[in-house]
């Protein structure tokens, strides 16, 4: 929905082993408070919107994340300008920042677990505490706030049924947290992404699930949380795969791109726009396979077409 957007800082700590974003840009920049400030005042003078999201790809990390916060707070006082952090990490949310974003509307808290068992959070190196996300989530639901959305990832490398059942089974339990306040369990939305291997990041020779397969585990995942108050709601498996391949894809993917814009592929970002058959065609005419890129684990004496590229 519509609100001012605002950008804390570029970068990321953080190391997800399947995470290009945290790679790519790198280093670490955080923005001043004085200059946030001054671009929020310019925002809210120009837009006219009641909430303000503080962006980046972990927000909470920002030095003077408190201090911003705080100065947000004076700036809006009296306009009833809600404050929202998207995918913060729960324990700096518990010990942290309670007290400092209970001002405007009780906005839609996003944690983002990625994934429900301890052995798929080794995986991908993604060090979250368990026990503060319930305590987030029940101190949240104490003070007003209605929403929790989640947002998890499946067909990472090495997973399999019991962690889908994990997934499901940490989002019921973030629901049933709220029967301890007035007896009822919270509607929670769950957004489950698919794994796309991506240039430079550690998972860059692991093989993408096959579509039907993905499907599958989406169509598990949706009847395992029946009966709950859990919604799953699941990326387009056919645009993740037309994103694995052009992601690890090589000079020739250049042809296909240009064979598919030709028939009318323009805004296939979008569901609405996105249309799996053509770029299937637009990959046959330019003679290429499209599994070779994104179903085939490439192998550690395998030249990657993105090597020559330097990120640090």
């Amino acid at each position: 929905h519509d609100r001012m957007q605002l950008e804390v800082m570029r970068g990321c700590r953080r190391r997800c082993r399947f995470c290009q974003a945290g790679v790519v840009y790198r280093p670490n920049r955080e923005r001043s408070v004085e200059k946030l400030i001054s671009l929020v005042k310019r925002l809210y003078e120009n837009t006219g919107y009641d909430e303000v999201s503080l962006i980046s790809l972990s927000s909470g990390d920002h030095s003077r994340i408190m201090q911003i916060i705080s100065s947000l707070k004076d700036v809006f006082k009296d306009k009833g300008i809600s404050i929202s952090l998207p995918s913060l990490r729960a324990e700096d949310l518990v010990t942290r920042f309670p007290l400092e974003i209970t001002t405007g509307r009780r906005t839609t808290l996003t944690f983002a677990p990625e994934v429900g068992s301890e052995k798929m959070r080794k995986i991908i190196n993604k060090d979250i505490s368990l026990k503060a996300l319930k305590e987030c989530a029940y101190q949240a639901f104490k003070n007003g706030w209605r929403r929790i959305k989640l947002y998890f990832m499946i067909g990472l490398p090495q997973e399999d049924h019991s962690d889908l059942d994990a997934i499901v089974n940490l989002a019921k339990e973030i629901s049933d947290v709220k029967i301890k306040i007035d007896g009822r369990s919270a509607k929670i939305n769950a957004s489950v992404s698919v794994f796309v291997p991506k240039p430079h990041t550690q998972f860059e020779r692991a093989a993408m699930l096959p579509i039907e397969e993905i499907k599958k585990r989406q169509r598990y995942i949706r009847e395992k949380s029946i009966g709950s108050k859990v919604k799953f709601s699941f990326h387009d498996a056919r645009m993740c795969y037309i994103e694995a391949v052009l992601s690890r894809g090589n000079r020739r993917s250049c042809a296909c791109i240009y064979n598919a814009w030709k028939m009318g592929c323009k805004f296939d970002g979008w569901s609405d726009h996105f249309n799996y058959d053509v770029w299937m065609t637009a990959f046959k005419e330019a003679g290429v396979e499209p599994d070779y890129y994104a179903s085939r684990e490439h192998g550690l004496e395998e030249v990657l077409p993105w090597e020559f590229i330097e990120v640090k």
